[in-house]
């Protein structure tokens, strides 16, 4: 089982965002009520507080990024974007406004000093700024799905994104231009295989919805993940098919595999890789869900996939454990203790609403999640 390590305390309602700032060691979590706090992780407790304006529905903290080789952040307080120095009294600095809420900040990191973020709103927009500039400029505004835009996330260049949605797509960008360049319909993948347990069958009546999308952190990797409504984490290879003729530049993504690992809606992915496992073993995904639980996917090594038939599955559950929130943020912060058993963990962080009166309400808890398989899990 996993082992909850500290809890980070402060927020009146539940977080709703959460980021980690390699830069200085600190949590930044956002939550219902429009409070910021940023968390020190060695000591729990909140090194920095910031209150937004305007009334919960207005304000509240729904998306936030640490700035890549800062200590300074982006945050989406309801539709209005802003810049944050946690080392100033300034206030914090507004940027942008969306034509909705903000569900999600992204950061290019494949440039070392990055200038350009990305807004994924309710109104189904993406909007590109350039934070650098004084004030930010807009750069570029285009309705990216029908209906709610829920994330974004960079591919292998600056100018290279993807989406996803409640229309039930990702979508493949090119920024510089607005440019759709792919696009994948995930309400007609299906898998009904409980991976816990095999021999069943299970249903979901939650459509599948795109909460959250997530690259593979290695350069020489193609692999994204989605988090899906129906429970399910969908596996795609990116730049992977054929072109369609000679003058397409990219290739199409192509649809590895569907897990279903969460009996409710699965809400975010990371993928992260130990550094004291082997290489072939040492890749997982990890996924959170409104069901109270944390899922951890092996991602297979070369060998692996050489050797797999289309009757297996190339990515095994090695574990799905109960945190006690529905989880509605989830960051991967390293590597954690091991267990008693020697198996190696992965340190997540979890906010969310409490599922049980042992959790408060508003905390953020970090938990060491076990990575490899105990030879008695059963799919608890």
């Amino acid at each position: 089982m996993a082992k909850l390590h500290s809890s980070f305390r402060g927020h009146a309602q539940p977080v709703l965002s959460l980021s980690f700032g390699k830069e200085n060691g600190m949590i930044a979590s956002g939550s219902g009520d429009g409070v910021l706090h940023l968390f020190d992780i060695k000591t729990s407790q909140s090194a920095f507080k910031f209150a937004f304006d305007g009334t919960d529905e207005e304000n509240e903290v729904a998306a936030l990024a640490f700035i890549p080789g800062s200590q300074n952040l982006l945050v989406a307080s309801g539709q209005d974007a802003y810049l944050l120095d946690p080392r100033s009294d300034s206030k914090p600095v507004l940027m942008a406004k969306a034509a909705d809420q903000i569900n999600s900040i992204v950061i290019p990191t494949s440039q070392p000093s990055p200038n350009t973020a990305v807004f994924a709103d309710d109104a189904g927009d993406i909007s590109t700024i350039d934070f650098r500039k004084l004030g930010g400029k807009l750069l570029k505004t285009w309705t990216a799905h029908t209906n709610i835009c829920m994330h974004a996330a960079f591919g292998a260049t600056p100018s290279d994104l993807y989406s996803g949605g409640f229309d039930y797509h990702i979508h493949r960008w090119d920024i510089s231009n607005g440019a759709r360049l792919d696009s994948i319909n995930v309400s007609i993948l299906s898998s009904n295989k409980d991976q816990a347990n095999p021999n069943s069958e299970i249903e979901s009546i939650n459509p599948p919805f795109v909460y959250n999308l997530a690259m593979h952190p290695s350069a020489s990797s193609n692999k994204m993940a989605a988090a899906l409504g129906n429970g399910s984490v969908v596996i795609v290879q990116r730049d992977a098919g054929p072109k369609a003729n000679k003058k397409k530049k990219t290739r199409p993504c192509m649809v590895d595999a569907v897990m279903p690992v969460h009996s409710w809606s699965c809400t975010v992915v990371e993928f992260w890789r130990s550094e004291s496992l082997e290489a072939e073993t040492a890749d997982v995904v990890i996924s959170g869900g409104l069901d109270g639980c944390i899922g951890v996917l092996g991602v297979p090594g070369s060998a692996e996939l050489n050797e797999k038939s289309q009757n297996q599955t190339a990515y095994p559950l090695k574990g799905k454990y109960s945190v006690g929130r529905k989880v509605d943020g989830l960051i991967c912060l390293g590597e954690g203790a091991n267990l008693d058993d020697g198996r190696v963990t992965v340190r997540v962080a979890v906010a969310g609403c409490a599922t049980t009166k042992k959790r408060d309400a508003g905390a953020v808890d970090v938990w060491d999640v076990p990575v490899k398989r105990d030879a008695s899990f059963r799919g608890r």
